[in-house]
């Protein structure tokens, strides 16, 4: 009965960041050893990149989804959560984080689409 029902406003906002931080912790979870990539500057941008193309909604920030992803995965303190905060700004200034083009997803979809079949 619940998918009838269309959420509309800050709840389709809190159920698309809940889902989005479900989906990107289990990829993170998936990678051999994870553990030891705590304050990776590669998984951090790893985490930002998905996120950034998992958002639909301009009014998500980004920064707190990606902190909150890995804060989710690691159990980060308060010092741990700044110091991610700060590799996080800087990752974004030095626009190292970027947005898949829909013409790529599309491409890719097609070829997996047509090549599998």
């Amino acid at each position: 009965m619940s998918d009838l029902v269309k959420k509309t406003g800050s709840l389709a906002l809190h159920y698309e960041v809940n889902d989005i931080i479900a989906k990107v912790s289990l990829l993170v979870k998936e990678i051999p050893e994870f553990g030891a990539l705590k304050f990776n500057h590669d998984l951090t941008l790893y985490v930002l990149n998905m996120v950034i193309n998992l958002v639909k909604s301009k009014q998500i920030d980004i920064k707190t989804v990606a902190v909150q992803v890995l804060s989710k995965v690691y159990n980060l303190t308060d010092e741990e959560t700044n110091i991610l905060s700060n590799q996080i700004d800087y990752l974004i200034s030095s626009k190292a984080v970027k947005k898949i083009a829909n013409s790529t997803i599309l491409l890719k979809y097609l070829k997996k689409k047509f090549v599998s079949t």
